[in-house]
């Protein structure tokens, strides 16, 4: 008695509203507690207190005493008196009138039952939930399921062969006539029941798919109530099946597209079972693509979304709204699924919104324009003059909204659109400068500013002065901390490059000013910039690779700590800061490597050329933490980010940085190649269901992005990557088929010609095969796919070691001669092809010029000069003129009028470089024997300097 009424004053001292009180009675208790003998007496004041907050208090007391380690002070407990305890609760269960309490005498029970089931004690607890679970009072039955759920989700042994009993019993109580609290503690313990279900019970899994339909009915039901609890509990159990790999949604994805929708968009329900719709139509884009896309729903989607972005948004980053959850379902519609079904339908109602009279039907159509780049750029693409009107216009809109928004999108097209952004930068850069003076558009200026200008090469030139005013003014004023540093990082780079101007405020000195400013700042602080934000995390993880490569040797002191708080980073929550770190993790490889003035690396996996001490140091300790969180990788974009900045340091490091991780880097793009990386499965795809071929843009990026790195392994391999190839080739080459996009099927062929120029005479062993590919891919229908593949062609001819004849050639040059007829209106991509074809007939010639029909080839490869979509192409093309004048000089003379301004303007020393240095001399030797010739013909050409 004694302990019952101790124990009885601490518990109704934790309700007494004081701390001090609280804190004292919650360390006795804690004290107390350790004692076994604690059990019963727990047990006692459950059942025999008046106040229910008490019996509620004591038996969640009994649940934590009652746990399922081994070591469990219930099996102390002795067992008549265990026995006695059970016999009761199950009474007092029926009979207990606040529900709190019964809820948590359930708790009890599940917990006793993880302890004694297993063991095959208390052989009478399931029978006895079966009968209440069909007893006449809607509260025993509410009870019954309530403590099927407890017990199921603490997953007890040996209840996986009792699915089919669970699911009888569910199935009346889903359909409960008179409780809704029956139905939604059923739809709950559904959800646990759930997990039971193997993924390969096709049985249990078509009988639990029956229920899909009436749960979606009690979810829409708990909408209604006053309290968004069950709603809560409801969304949790519809994202519990939207995540699972068991295949327990994908006959009713629809329905269940259908119920997200309408409940996102009702606008009289309250915000927070909106935002619980809305999170479960993203999880259902993204984990159910499959469906969504043999379903059609896409336009159908578009149509559900647009309305919610004219809806009010906030500056809180945390806050969630349904404007908010509108962008992201757009989102991952756009890189989820082909933008063939997202785009056409999309485009149509920006049409219609821009020219709403409505500022936030105007604003809806830029926010959906630049949400949606990411997955459908390359489809856009042709089609960027009849966006660019939109853009233009709500840079000038007269509301500040649809202004901002506009930035945002520029913002986006800048990431995705390169050239169709530099082409637009005179009417771009002054409308965006502009918008930097606004303080509502001067953040999303800023950003829009510093995607485009990164792009801009020379071009910047002319805008320079404007630019440093501009950006003083900003690291000076700019409320935006994360925006300064933004700036400061990516802008820096091209202003430090260019050097000019007479401002006292140099970029250098900007930049060496900042890094002054960081000196009292710990690596933490400097990456977080504002911890409570990730964005500002993301963008200072970024920034922070950009401070490193430009102002190099300075930023030495900092490198450790700042590279141990990227590592840190690496499997961080948030995608964006987890690709914002790998990425400045390997910029931080690269400029490492190159300030410790390395000697040339050799292609092979033989006598690797040695790193410095500190850069193999960063790369042990970096390189198996982000292969290790590849495997882990659900976000295309951080998978694609992974292989593109691999494939970029690989290149610029050479075969020391994947020596040691070759294998793993392998295992990752074979998973990638083949869709079976975390990030590409969709878990609710069918046995039946076919992966598609029509793939989403994002998925292209990242098979796009593992086939550049697999390419930069054959460069820095060379011949030691002709086994590892063999795993590849037919990956690469099921991106080239009739069915796929035209960007799959160019990126495939394009890979070939990297991986053939890398591996040069290793290619040899798959030659056959790849020509195979090759002579499909030079008559395709796209001209960039047929560009990609007359240089791979070319390159093949090139390295491989075998005895080509005159059939082949007469093939090759059959299928290259229709390049050659491009007419003035010709697509870039048109002419880009034709400078590649005549790189391929150029190394023809110089394989086996013999085998070349010279007099029918040389008027149409030299009338297509000269090659200036495609200048690299200009190499093999003088290598093969100096062969052909070896031969015999007039196969050159012959053409001498047409090639004369060929050679002047690749020799003019105010244009770029086209030809190297080892072609510029062969060249100049060529026109000292060309003067020999043909004396006179020379001297008063611009040539005639070149000949002293």
């Amino acid at each position: 008695q004694q302990l019952f009424n101790h124990l009885y004053d601490l518990l109704k001292k934790t309700t007494v509203p004081d701390t001090a009180t609280l804190k004292d009675a919650t360390a006795q208790l804690q004290q107390v507690l350790v004692n076994p003998e604690c059990i019963p007496v727990l047990f006692e004041l459950s059942v025999v207190s008046p106040e229910s907050t008490i019996r509620q208090l004591a038996a969640v007391e009994l649940r934590k005493q009652v746990n399922s380690d081994e070591k469990s002070p219930w099996l102390k407990v002795p067992v008549e008196h265990r026995a006695a305890i059970k016999k009761r609760l199950l009474e007092h269960l029926l009979t207990e009138q606040e529900s709190i309490v019964r809820h948590s005498f359930a708790r009890v029970i599940s917990a006793i039952a993880s302890v004694e089931l297993p063991q095959g004690q208390w052989p009478e607890l399931l029978p006895f939930v079966q009968t209440i679970c069909g007893a006449q009072s809607p509260v025993h039955r509410e009870s019954g399921a309530f403590i099927l759920f407890t017990i199921l989700e603490v997953v007890v042994e040996g209840l996986q062969d009792r699915v089919a009993d669970f699911l009888r019993i569910f199935n009346n109580l889903l359909r409960d006539p008179q409780s809704v609290e029956v139905r939604l503690v059923t739809l709950r313990a559904l959800g646990t029941l759930a997990g039971y279900i193997d993924i390969d019970d096709k049985v249990e899994i078509k009988a639990f798919q029956t229920f899909i339909p009436q749960m979606l009915a009690v979810l829409s039901e708990s909408l209604t109530l006053d309290s968004d609890e069950g709603a809560r509990h409801g969304f949790d159990t519809l994202s519990t099946l939207l995540i699972m790999e068991t295949p327990l949604l994908s006959k009713h994805v629809s329905e269940v597209v259908t119920f997200c929708v309408q409940a996102g968009s009702k606008v009289d329900l309250d915000e927070e079972i909106r935002i619980m719709a809305l999170n479960a139509l993203v999880m259902t884009i993204k984990y159910k693509k499959t469906k969504i896309h043999n379903l059609q729903l896409a336009p159908h989607l578009v149509d559900a979304l647009m309305p919610l972005l004219m809806e009010r948004d906030t500056d809180d980053e945390d806050e969630e709204t349904p404007a908010r959850l509108g962008v992201r379902a757009l989102d991952a519609l756009a890189t989820s699924l082909p933008p063939q079904q997202v785009f056409p339908r999309l485009h149509e109602l920006v049409t219609q919104y821009s020219h709403d009279a409505d500022s936030n039907k105007r604003k809806a159509a830029l926010m959906a324009l630049g949400v949606v780049m990411e997955g459908c750029s390359e489809f856009i693409r042709p089609h960027m003059n009849q966006v660019w009107p939109f853009v233009d216009n709500g840079l000038k809109d007269p509301d500040a909204s649809v202004r901002k928004a506009a930035c945002t999108a520029v913002g986006c097209i800048t990431e995705w659109l390169d050239e169709e952004c530099i082409e637009r930068h005179a009417i771009l850069i002054p409308g965006l400068l502009q918008l930097t003076a606004d303080p509502i558009t001067q953040a999303s200026a800023c950003t829009a500013l510093d995607g485009l200008l990164e792009l801009l090469g020379d071009i910047i030139d002319s805008y320079l002065p404007l630019l440093m005013t501009t950006f003083a003014q900003l690291l000076n004023t700019a409320p935006n901390k994360s925006l300064k540093l933004d700036e400061l990082g990516d802008n820096a780079t091209f202003i430090e490059t260019k050097g000019q101007g007479d401002s006292s405020d140099t970029p250098i000195q900007i930049i060496e000013s900042k890094i002054d400013e960081i000196e009292d700042m710990d690596a933490e602080a400097l990456l977080k910039v504002n911890s409570a934000i990730a964005i500002e995390k993301e963008i200072a993880a970024d920034v922070i690779g950009g401070i490193f490569a430009n102002t190099r040797e300075h930023f030495l002191p900092y490198l450790e700590d700042t590279a141990l708080v990227l590592q840190g980073l690496i499997s961080h929550y948030y995608e964006g800061i987890r690709k914002s770190a790998i990425q400045s993790i390997f910029t931080f490889i690269v400029t490492l490597n190159e300030l410790s003035n390395p000697d040339p690396w050799v292609a092979g996996a033989q006598n690797v050329v040695p790193l410095n001490d500190n850069v193999a140091k960063l790369i042990s300790h970096t390189m198996p933490e982000i292969l290790e969180a590849f495997d882990m990788e659900d976000d295309k974009s951080v998978a694609a980010a992974i292989c593109q900045a691999l494939a970029d340091a690989t290149t610029k490091v050479g075969p020391a940085l994947i020596k040691d991780s070759f294998d793993a880097i392998c295992a990752m793009c074979l998973k990638i190649l083949s869709g079976k990386s975390m990030a590409q499965v969709d878990p609710d795809q069918g046995e039946e269901e076919e992966s598609a071929e029509e793939l989403a843009e994002m998925d292209s990026f990242l098979i796009g992005a593992c086939e550049d790195l697999v390419s930069s392994l054959a460069s820095v391999l060379g011949r030691d990557f002709v086994t590892p190839f063999a795993n590849f080739l037919p990956l690469i080459s099921q991106y080239y088929g009739p069915k796929r996009a035209a960007g799959d099927r160019s990126s495939a062929i394009g890979s070939f010609g990297e991986i053939i120029t890398g591996m040069k005479g290793g290619i040899t062993v798959y030659t056959a095969a790849i020509r195979q590919v090759l002579m499909q891919a030079v008559q395709d229908t796209e001209a960039e796919v047929r560009s990609n593949a007359a240089f791979a062609l070319g390159v093949l001819v090139e390295n491989s070691d075998i005895v080509w004849t005159k059939e082949d050639f007469e093939g090759f040059l059959f299928r290259l001669r229709p390049y050659f007829q491009v007419g003035e209106g010709g697509s870039k991509a048109d002419f880009n092809a034709r400078d590649n074809a005549a790189g391929a007939v150029s190394r023809m010639i110089l394989t086996n010029a013999s085998l070349v029909p010279l007099e029918s080839v040389l008027p149409v490869l030299f009338g297509a000069l000269p090659l200036q979509h495609d200048p690299l192409e200009n190499r093999p093309l003088f290598r093969a003129i100096f062969a052909l004048f070896t031969l015999n000089p007039n196969y050159i003379l012959t053409y001498i009028d047409t090639l004369l301004p060929v050679f002047t303007r690749v020799l003019d020393p105010n244009a770029p470089d086209e030809i190297g240095d080892e072609n510029r001399a062969g060249l100049i030797a060529l026109l000292g024997q060309i003067n020999a010739l043909l004396p006179g013909k020379l001297q008063s050409s611009p040539l005639a300097p070149f000949l002293s």
